[in-house]
């Protein structure tokens, strides 16, 4: 993907992922090194908690970021649908929206998370990614080394693990132990 060719979220509806591979697929897949996700969980289906003092945008604001901002690409994710099972049970921790922001190049090592009080802070983070890299500041940063638990049939998926608050998460260990990290 070009630096000047975002992509462009529809306002209609935010891009769907069925599993946490296509998830981890969307993180690792940006060439220029400035990807921005948004997450949107559904607090009807009880995939959403609140965080003190985190305000939700509307998604006409969010979606009209991606052409404010052309050199990021902004993605804008829902996780949760009635039948998107995997990716609930994936999840360990209930989370609010929040920006991520993936470094590193076609091969991104690092995920620096932070939580906006307001647009105008949201706006500034943006600004600044526009004419600076990643640099290390107060955001928590995860890396993207894959970790790997057992699904209820038996098979292996290649999560990205991490603590509290944290999108990518193993599920707890299940009761016979298959839980292997």
């Amino acid at each position: 993907m070009q630096a000047t060719q975002p992509l462009v979220v529809p306002v209609e509806a935010p891009h769907e992922l069925e599993t946490v591979d296509e998830l981890r697929e969307v993180l690792l897949s940006e060439d220029e090194g400035r990807l921005v996700v948004f997450e949107c969980f559904d607090e009807d289906l009880g995939a959403f908690r609140p965080v003190p003092n985190a305000r939700v945008l509307p998604f006409e604001k969010r979606a009209s970021l991606a052409q404010a901002y052309p050199s990021l690409a902004i993605h804008h994710v829902s996780l949760t649908r009635p039948h998107r099972l995997e990716l609930q049970r994936a999840l360990r921790f209930s989370i609010a929206p929040r920006w991520i922001v993936c470094s590193g190049g076609p091969q991104p090592r690092v995920l620096e998370r932070r939580h906006f009080a307001s647009e105008e802070q949201l706006h500034a983070f943006l600004s600044q990614l526009v004419h600076d890299p990643p640099t290390p500041t107060s955001g928590t940063k995860v890396e993207l080394r894959p970790r790997r638990w057992w699904r209820s049939d038996g098979t292996a998926c290649d999560v990205i693990c991490s603590e509290r608050w944290n999108c990518y998460c193993a599920p707890s260990p299940p009761v016979f132990g298959l839980c292997l990290f």
